[in-house]
């Protein structure tokens, strides 16, 4: 049960009228973008009780997912890194869909799921979940790691898959914070 109260649409401002809008339109194609009490599901929630921190937010993560230099394969297998690490339910659950979706194996993931370290089909894969993995667990990364990710993606995809793993740790902590609920019938990895 999520420690947000709820906050559906009828009962919010302008300023966050504006910020739940831009998150249906450019997020609607998850699906249900609300719980059974009309709120938004997923950091979302968080975003439009703070509109002043939470567009700003919102406009960070869209330019994360939909502008990124690595390919969404490589973006998801970082994501669900991150996800897993913190196990944060709602983060794994979505951003598994689109790993999928994007070509990444389910064994990887549910290996991901596990704690176990993943067979990934690609070498670059491989380096990718390296990288988040360890950034996650020591917030550093050595020099053989930056110089084989750099030389098998390039430097800017590795500068956005860095600000992708920190902006996720960020929304791991939100959804794990307020304890947010994965939707009706999704079944959790960890609790």
């Amino acid at each position: 049960m999520t420690r947000l109260p709820p906050l559906p649409y009828d009962a919010i401002d302008p300023e966050q009228r504006e910020i739940w809008d831009r998150i249906v339109a450019t997020r609607g194609g998850i699906g249900s973008m609300t719980d059974a009490t009309g709120s938004l599901i997923g950091p979302f929630h968080a975003l439009v009780r703070r509109p002043s921190v939470g567009k700003h937010l919102l406009e960070v993560g869209q330019n994360l997912r939909f502008g990124n230099a690595a390919p969404d394969s490589l973006l998801e297998i970082a994501i669900c890194t991150v996800g897993a690490h913190w196990k944060s339910e709602f983060e794994f659950w979505a951003h598994s869909r689109f790993a999928l979706a994007a070509g990444v194996s389910q064994a990887a993931l549910d290996a991901l799921a596990a704690g176990t370290a993943p067979d990934f089909d690609r070498p670059e894969e491989q380096l990718v979940h390296a990288w988040a993995h360890a950034l996650v667990t020591t917030g550093h990364t050595d020099e053989s790691q930056y110089t084989d990710l750099v030389d098998a993606i390039g430097l800017d995809a590795v500068i956005d898959l860095t600000l992708t793993c920190g902006y996720y740790c960020q929304i791991s902590f939100v959804l794990n914070a307020f304890a947010v609920a994965l939707p009706d019938g999704v079944d959790p990895v960890w609790h």
